[in-house]
């Protein structure tokens, strides 16, 4: 990718810093490029996005909170990302986008890129379909991401520092509608 007067343009018309200063955060192009330089695994399906951490814990000031973190899992190998724990008044998106590039990169993410990636915001999907527009990867909108559940229950027993106690819902039998 190039800058300045012969940079290439999006589908909407904008230029690649535009897009970027629209992103949140200027993504610089040898990270979207050596994200590109990843084979691509068909088949290969990252659930995630960010949600609010499973536990509280004591903030700074000793109130106790429930920060955001972006992290991604892969639905065949069933490996996560390391949470990124967001600050107060960080702008989510970008940190989902540069965790999933991390993932990308790294062992447990099998240094591919994935030939699919689901979440359940729409607006994260807009997002990382403009960002990740020309390196083969879909973005999908899905309201049930199940290969989160296992790992936030894992991160917040390591918070705690023992199980979760079952939610309502855990029960045999036990739906929304009869509760």
């Amino acid at each position: 990718m190039r800058s300045g007067p012969t940079a290439s343009v999006d589908r909407a018309g904008e230029t690649e810093e535009e897009a970027a200063r629209r992103w949140g955060a200027i993504m610089p192009s040898f990270v979207l490029g050596r994200f590109k330089r990843l084979p691509l695994r068909p088949g290969e399906v990252w659930r995630g996005g960010v949600f609010r951490m499973p536990g509280w814990y004591a903030g700074e000031d000793g109130k106790r909170i429930r920060p955001m973190v972006a992290m991604w899992v892969s639905t065949s190998s069933g490996l996560a990302s390391s949470p990124d724990v967001l600050d107060l008044g960080d702008e989510p998106f970008p940190h989902a986008l540069q965790t999933l590039m991390d993932f990308a990169s790294s062992d447990e993410g099998g240094s591919a890129r994935p030939s699919l990636v689901e979440v359940k915001d729409p607006g994260l999907a807009e997002y990382l379909n403009d960002a990740l527009s020309g390196t083969g990867v879909a973005i999908a909108c899905s309201h049930k991401l199940d290969a989160l559940q296992p790992v936030m229950a894992d991160l917040a027993e390591h918070m705690a520092g023992r199980p979760e106690p079952p939610s309502a819902l855990d029960a045999r039998g036990v739906t929304v509608d009869r509760l």
